[in-house]
C-alpha cells in the first residue's frame, strides 16, 4: 500500500432488495449482532405527500404518485449525510465502525453506492412481495393498480440497471433470516480485521 493511500476505518454496508423483502428486519438484527454499528435509511428522505416537487411525478390515471421514482426521494441530501456520518466515524477512537444503509433503491444511485465497501440485495417473488405490501401502511396508501404498473415494473427496471455490479451478494428468499445475518456480520467483521491491520 503506497504512502498516498487512505484506509478508510469505518465500513459501509448497503443492504438493498424487492420493496417488503426484509430490509428493515435483517438491518435491526445485524445492529444488534454488531454493538456499536449505525444506520442510516432511504425511507426517511422521501419527499412529504404535499411537496410541489411530486407534481413532476404524478399519474393522472391513477391520481397517484410515484414513490418508486428517485425524484420522490432526496437522494443528493441522503448521500451528504451519508459523507458527514462517515466523516464523524473517522474521527471515533474505535478501530472500525459500520454503517449500514438500506433502501430499496440504493444500489443504483451511483453517487451513493460507490461509496459502499460491501453490498447485499434481498430478492422475493412478485407474490411474496404482492401479498407482504398488502399488510404494510404507506402515507398515501397504495392506490389500486399501482403495484401492478409501477411498484413491480420499476422494480425489475432497477435489477436490470444494477445487473453490471458483479460485487453485489444476493440473497435467496428461501435462507433464514439467522443465517443471513451470520453470513454478512461474517464479511463485515472480517474486513474490519483488514481495515484495522491495514491489510
Amino acid at each position: 500500500m503506497s504512502a498516498q493511500t487512505v484506509v478508510r476505518k469505518c465500513v459501509l454496508v448497503g443492504i438493498s432488495g424487492t420493496t417488503n423483502s426484509g430490509k428493515s428486519t435483517l438491518t435491526r438484527k445485524l445492529l444488534q449482532a454488531l454493538p456499536g454499528s449505525r444506520q442510516m435509511c432511504q425511507d426517511n428522505y422521501g419527499l412529504c405527500p404535499d411537496d410541489p416537487r411530486l407534481n413532476e411525478i404524478y399519474l393522472p390515471e391513477l391520481g397517484h404518485h410515484n414513490w418508486e421514482d428517485y425524484r420522490s426521494l432526496e437522494m443528493d441530501r441522503f448521500v451528504d449525510d451519508v459523507h458527514k456520518m462517515v466523516a464523524q466515524c473517522e474521527q471515533l477512537p474505535h478501530t472500525c465502525t459500520v454503517i449500514f444503509i438500506d433502501g430499496f433503491s440504493i444500489l443504483g444511485w451511483k453517487p451513493l453506492c460507490k461509496l459502499f465497501d460491501l453490498k447485499y440485495f434481498l430478492s422475493v417473488d412478485k407474490s411474496t412481495c404482492w401479498k407482504r405490501r398488502q399488510q404494510r401502511d404507506y402515507n398515501p396508501p397504495d392506490v389500486p393498480g399501482y403495484f401492478e404498473k409501477y411498484v413491480w415494473p420499476q422494480h425489475l427496471q432497477h435489477l436490470e440497471a444494477i445487473r453490471d455490479q458483479e460485487d453485489i451478494v444476493y440473497i435467496d428468499k428461501d435462507q433464514d433470516i439467522d443465517s443471513r445475518v451470520k453470513q454478512i456480520v461474517s464479511d463485515v467483521q472480517h474486513l474490519c480485521e483488514q481495515r484495522v491491520n491495514g491489510s
